[in-house]
């Protein structure tokens, strides 16, 4: 599952919507770095109906066109947490994959939550060795603002290590 779709099922978690509010919604959670197609929302919630996460009802306006209310159901529920447990390597690079499981945290077991954490420590991990071609740490040298962009790179993915430890600790208090 994509962080798209994870992020259509939270918008239905607590509410009944129809597609354009979905659409308008899910659309300020992501910000303006995303949107999202209509062709995509309506493929991910027709195949949400197909899969039973969500059921749909014909809503009748008079003077406009039906259109269609969706609400999760209770196997969505389940479908949505499968999708937040399911977290394999090859998406750990991603920012947004990542910070949508961590916010559902709640949802699922503790040792659940670690696994999560692990696979993205090893990605942010692999990155910063891949990194580590720019040599930025020899002083003697001008790196210029390739060196810089590298070292501040390099500091981010640091400082998300030291949250994501911080975060295991927690966890491992609770297990």
């Amino acid at each position: 599952m994509t962080y798209t779709e994870i992020v259509i099922l939270t918008v239905l978690m607590n509410k009944d919507m129809h597609g354009y509010d979905i659409k308008k919604v899910a659309e300020n959670l992501f910000g303006e770095s995303r949107t999202i197609n209509n062709n995509t929302l309506y493929a991910c919630l027709h195949k949400f109906e197909e899969m039973g996460a969500v059921s749909s009802k014909v809503e009748h306006i008079r003077g406009k066109p039906d259109r269609y209310v969706y609400h999760m159901t209770e196997k969505g529920r389940e479908i949505f947490r499968d999708m937040i447990i399911d977290y394999p390597p090859e998406i750990a690079g991603s920012d947004y994959e990542f910070y949508a499981r961590v916010a559902f945290f709640p949802m699922i077991e503790p040792e659940k939550c670690l696994n999560i954490l692990n696979v993205r420590k090893k990605a942010l991990t692999g990155y910063i060795e891949r990194l580590s071609v720019y040599d930025t740490h020899d002083h003697g040298k001008d790196h210029g603002f390739e060196g810089k962009v590298v070292s501040f790179i390099e500091e981010q993915v640091n400082n998300e290590i030291k949250w994501i430890k911080s975060l295991e600790a927690e966890l491992k208090g609770k297990a």
